[in-house]
């Protein structure tokens, strides 16, 4: 066999060894892309099966929401403090004993106690300082390793000579960092979105009011929930709106939300600006506020769930709209922190049937005579100067919970705190005949 022919032969070999690389390396190329397709479907097979999970328990936790998944209070650190727009800061919070969270419903709240120094400039409060309550809205899903409040600086109220400051809220942003402890009740409330009701919603917030709509946007989203969901948040400036890359991600990614801004305070040019039309990000309306016309204007029709969260003003315009509008008592979903709480349907029984009720403080061994001049016997106790504790005075944070002896009592709401048998809540309850008061 001569050169040529030994040439040829290793070129031929060579073409066959070539050849067998090449299959073997398609085959590995085809085996891996198998492999990786069965590893993202299984990967996406674990998602949606963790989330139905994750649906399910939240369904169980709206069935369960009165049982609290702890008792008492629960030491929580301070993880992390973010300035989230002009006067607004969240703060992370993590369990000190390093145990996992239990979940929440998305718009349920905290409650927070500490003892505060009597002067706002101090920054520790002295041992016999009683704790002062205060209930913060969470502003996150749920999650096992930290919950989330977005608290805002509560100003004096302009329109009250006298008036001070927001006392918690102001501690909260000029004294609370990173590594200090705080006293923490467990998640609770009546204001909640179930995940797992595939009715439409609307979501309607004015300022701070935004918190809780943001945990229940963000669960939907977190779930991939089919559920459409209209957002219409409003504030004075761009300035005073928090969560910006959330809302813009939010608004691009799930094309079943739609989220609307409103901004009451424009200058001349802002408001000739016409609202924005990108249907990828939040609309932006200049010069308006949220009103029913607004909603009209905007929504398919009137047929989904309303949840409402804002400034009484705001809450006391929208809620009788709504029902004017043709929208149904049960698909009315608000709530309203402090003594202006809203009312559907005042129940004037209620007043008429205490009337005339004597009502007596064992402790301070007084008495007055219930002649309806006041809203709740927190308001009574508070007149006759018995010193009965007091936070959110709208029945969510339970601080006002007092002992009854004698007689009964009766809630002008549905309470977000629970009252142990025996117990009433104070500022939203109002005497049922004679009745005698541990305080």
């Amino acid at each position: 066999m001569d050169a040529s022919q030994n040439w040829m032969l290793c070129a031929l070999g060579a073409t066959l060894c070539a050849g067998v690389v090449v299959q073997l390396a398609a085959g590995g190329v085809a085996a891996w892309r198998t492999g990786e397709r069965r590893r993202r479907r299984a990967e996406r097979w674990r998602e949606a099966f963790l989330r139905r999970v994750e649906a399910v328990a939240a369904a169980s936790r709206a069935r369960d929401v009165n049982a609290p998944p702890w008792e008492g209070e629960r030491p929580m650190r301070v993880a992390s403090v973010v300035d989230e727009a002009e006067g607004l800061k969240s703060f992370y919070l993590t369990p000190a004993d390093g145990q996992p969270l239990p979940g929440f419903m998305p718009g349920q709240y905290l409650t927070l106690s500490a003892r505060l120094p009597s002067d706002a400039a101090d920054a520790t409060a002295p041992d016999d300082a009683k704790p002062t309550v205060r209930c913060y809205s969470l502003s996150d899903r749920p999650r096992e390793e930290f919950y989330r409040l977005t608290i805002k600086r509560e100003p004096a109220d302009p329109n009250r000579p006298g008036s001070k400051p927001g006392v918690f809220s102001g501690w909260m942003h000029d004294h609370t960092k990173p590594g200090d402890v705080i006293a923490c009740k467990a998640p609770s409330g009546g204001f909640f979105l179930n995940p797992a009701d595939p009715r439409p919603v609307v979501l309607i917030a004015g300022g701070i009011g935004v918190t809780p709509m943001m945990s229940m946007l963000l669960t939907l989203d977190h779930l991939r929930s089919h559920r459409p969901a209209h957002a219409f948040f409003a504030f004075r400036t761009p300035d005073e709106r928090p969560y910006d890359d959330d809302l813009r991600r939010l608004a691009a990614s799930n094309d079943r939300f739609k989220i609307h801004l409103f901004y009451s305070k424009a200058d001349g040019a802002q408001a000739e600006r016409p609202p924005s039309s990108d249907a990828a990000q939040p609309t932006e309306s200049w010069g308006e506020r949220i009103t029913v016309n607004a909603l009209s204007e905007r929504l398919p029709s009137n047929n989904f769930d309303y949840y409402i969260c804002g400034p009484p003003r705001m809450m006391h315009a929208i809620v009788p709209d709504l029902l004017a509008w043709g929208v149904p008592p049960d698909a009315i979903h608000y709530e309203a922190f402090g003594p202006a709480s809203v009312k559907m349907a005042p129940d004037d029984s209620l007043m008429e049937r205490a009337k005339g009720s004597v009502v007596r403080f064992a402790g301070r061994d007084c008495e007055a005579v219930w002649n309806g001049e006041y809203e709740s016997l927190l308001e009574l106790a508070e007149s006759l100067g018995v010193p009965l504790a007091s936070g959110c005075r709208a029945g969510n944070c339970g601080a006002c919970r007092v002992r009854v002896l004698e007689g009964k009592t009766a809630t002008t709401k549905p309470p977000g705190a629970t009252a142990a048998a025996g117990d009433c809540l104070a500022c939203i309850s109002l005497p049922e005949g004679p009745v005698v008061l541990e305080a």
